[in-house]
């Protein structure tokens, strides 16, 4: 009986020196977290500093991408404004012509008239009526209605010169 009681003891004993060193070891443990040294802690800061630094890129690239899709789309803008420009210029001109003609033709008929009645009127007069005015130069198909209000479609160029860009800021992220 003597000798189970003694491996009691040392069971008690061996039970009480695991529960001081679990103690020693959480205290430990605790120290670590609160100073940021637990190996578990850095292990898992460093994940969520590699998914902060990824999803930083991706922001960038997006506002960078932004920027461009932005300058295109104001460079089509602009574009789409002076086509536009030009197109009613030209109709203003072609409407006054067309206005022109059709008094030049109301004067000749009038110098007929006045012929028939036994009148004439001076040949220099009559041969400045045979001038030309110009001819259209541009076709309604190129007018604001037939053509679409925006054609942001990329050319193979400029998605290379972003896939570039792109792949020039993922380095510049990751080497960070």
């Amino acid at each position: 009986m003597a000798t189970a009681s003694v491996e009691k003891a040392d069971t008690l004993k061996e039970t009480v020196d695991y529960v001081t060193e679990a103690i020693k070891q959480l205290e430990m443990e605790q120290e670590q977290v609160a100073n940021d040294k637990h190996p578990e802690f850095q292990r898992l800061l460093a994940t969520l500093d590699a998914t902060r630094l990824r999803l930083l890129s991706v922001a960038e690239i997006q506002y960078q991408l932004s920027i461009q899709h932005a300058k295109h789309t104001m460079e089509y803008t602009k574009a789409q404004i002076e086509a536009d420009f030009l197109v009613a210029r030209d109709d203003i001109k072609d409407k006054l012509y067309n206005d022109l003609r059709r008094r030049r033709k109301e004067i000749r008929d009038l110098i007929d008239k006045l012929a028939q009645h036994g009148i004439t009127v001076e040949q220099e007069l009559v041969d400045k009526l045979d001038t030309r005015f110009p001819a259209r130069k541009r076709t309604r198909e190129n007018s604001r209605s037939q053509r679409p209000e925006f054609n942001l479609k990329l050319s193979e160029h400029e998605i290379r010169e972003d896939t570039v860009y792109i792949q020039s800021l993922r380095q510049e992220n990751s080497s960070k």
